[in-house]
């Protein structure tokens, strides 16, 4: 009997099915292109295999190549990135097998089951009923606001959590999942958010407000996207050219316009915002910054707090990077001092293992704790 796949749930994909048999799954992996069809990236797969009876088998993922900023590179899936593995769908462990060639541009993993089925996907998931759990599990805090500031181009909602008041004489936005496989900044989004709720951060609210915006592509996260919006916008580029006003703007990156608008109208308002945090997911953690804020002494300080948290990622400030990168434009048009964070994925050397989904939420509330040490 030939082996079952599904992908029809929130996050799941695995491209073009070329081969399946008893013990054996070829997949052209899922593609995104950008507006242009010049950019593409295959990072995400997601996907249940059914009708196993505990037998081995293998999945082969093709065509790995990918097309970043109109450079052809090997691809978002490198020799050091191994996937995830759940008997049940909920429980997650590190696959360890997999052999990357990339000569051949592709993935070869072999599976053991221990039933009739088995999950695999590149990172723990992280969709949108986990989004509705957390949710559950923090709205009825006194000091948290929870607000839509936005729908995506498929009308998805988006939602942003305010913690503490906004006439605190400090403020930090935190956004996360700008790319839809970028599950662990959802998670260091959950971490952050529980540490900031805590009993232990009370005074911490009463100084500082933190806007968080969990996770800013809806679409892509449910249809397994990689980085592009359903139209094709890297929501992580062209904050420099996207107006929130203008209906062109709203309809072709409305992700954007709604992150966006956020910083605009609370700086209009004449409200402080002391940073700006751009959260992602790459192989290695790194730490960037515009280089006019190379020694702004916050993001410096905050840096040097997720050094002694484990983070491994080298300070970058960068005096010319891709056009619209939004904590390059944040700090280009409003002032604001801006750094987008990279999450490492593979194994860092820092703990000496690859980083799950608990270790994200443990280094999200790490950092939180680093900013009321730093805004105290």
């Amino acid at each position: 009997m030939a082996i079952g796949i599904s992908t029809a749930f929130d996050g799941g994909a695995l491209g073009e099915i070329v081969e399946v048999t008893a013990d054996r799954v070829v997949a052209r992996i899922h593609r995104d292109w950008d507006q242009e069809r010049r950019n593409t990236q295959a990072t995400w797969y997601y996907a249940r295999f059914d009708d196993l009876g505990g037998r081995p088998f293998s999945v082969q993922l093709t065509d790995l190549g990918s097309v970043y900023n109109g450079r052809p590179t090997v691809g978002g899936i490198v020799r050091e990135d191994q996937g995830f593995v759940s008997d049940d769908g909920v429980t997650w462990r590190k696959l360890l097998s997999g052999e990357f060639d990339p000569a051949t541009r592709t993935y070869h993993i072999q599976l053991q089951p221990i039933g009739d089925q088995l999950w695999i996907a590149a990172l723990e998931p992280y969709v949108a009923a986990d989004l509705a759990a957390f949710e559950q599990r923090i709205l009825g805090h006194p000091e948290l606001q929870r607000e839509v500031i936005g729908q995506s181009v498929l009308g998805r909602d988006i939602v942003q959590w305010t913690i503490g008041k906004v006439t605190a004489p400090h403020a930090v936005f935190v956004l996360a999942r700008q790319h839809a496989w970028e599950t662990h900044t959802s998670y260091f989004a959950e971490g952050l958010t529980s540490w900031l709720l805590s009993d232990a951060a009370a005074d911490f609210r009463r100084r500082c407000c933190v806007v968080v915006q969990p996770l800013l592509d809806p679409d892509g996260v449910a249809s397994g996207a990689s980085r592009f919006n359903h139209l094709g916008w890297d929501t992580n580029r062209h904050w420099d050219e996207t107006d929130p006003d203008q209906p062109a703007d709203q309809r072709l990156r409305p992700e954007i316009c709604a992150g966006k608008r956020v910083v605009r109208d609370w700086l209009a308002a004449g409200r402080p915002l002391d940073l700006h945090l751009n959260i992602h997911d790459t192989q290695h953690d790194i730490f960037v910054a515009p280089a006019a804020l190379a020694d702004h002494p916050l993001l410096t300080g905050f840096y040097q707090a997720m050094q002694a948290a484990t983070f491994s990622g080298q300070f970058r400030a960068e005096p010319h990077g891709p056009s619209g990168v939004s904590q390059n434009a944040l700090h280009a048009e409003y002032g604001v001092p801006a750094a987008l964070i990279e999450l490492g994925t593979i194994r860092l050397p820092s703990i000496d293992d690859f980083p799950t989904r608990d270790y994200r939420r443990q280094f999200g509330a790490a950092c939180a704790e680093a900013l009321a040490r730093l805004l105290s």
